[in-house]
């Protein structure tokens, strides 16, 4: 069979991680921009998830919020054909959460890639889920 045992890099998977992964040795910028596709689809992100103004900042000195956001566009970067989340809202306080929760609908519809999602929080699944299993 073909394309079975890609290198890791090509394949068309994007994650996000409950703790974020992100590089604390990278800006905001950088990290974006070492998954990217392309500078184009890079900057696109920054703007989508309104990160430019947070571009030069590295990790350590983000919000809960802004680290979520990060990682989200870093896994969108890829232009991945499947998203996996693995609780990626878990460590935020309710008033973010709820908030992310909402931005997370508009940005899955966005780019229309099928996600799972694993979360112990049944609310959130139904708010950001079409199945559940």
């Amino acid at each position: 069979q073909k394309n079975v045992n890609l290198a890791i890099q090509k394949r068309k998977i994007g994650f996000v991680f409950q703790d974020y992964a992100l590089f604390p040795n990278m800006s905001v910028k950088e990290n974006i921009f070492y998954a990217a596709t392309s500078k184009q689809k890079a900057e696109e992100l920054l703007s989508l998830m309104n990160l430019e103004n947070l571009a030069k900042i590295y990790p350590k000195n983000l919000s809960g919020g802004q680290a979520q956001r990060v990682a989200l566009a870093r896994a969108l970067a890829r232009e991945p054909q499947i998203l996996l989340l693995d609780e990626p809202l878990s460590a935020l306080d309710f008033k973010m959460r709820s908030f992310l929760q909402d931005e997370l609908v508009k940005i899955l519809q966005h780019f229309k890639i099928t996600t799972l999602l694993v979360s112990h929080d049944l609310a959130e699944i139904y708010k950001l889920s079409h199945r559940i299993l």
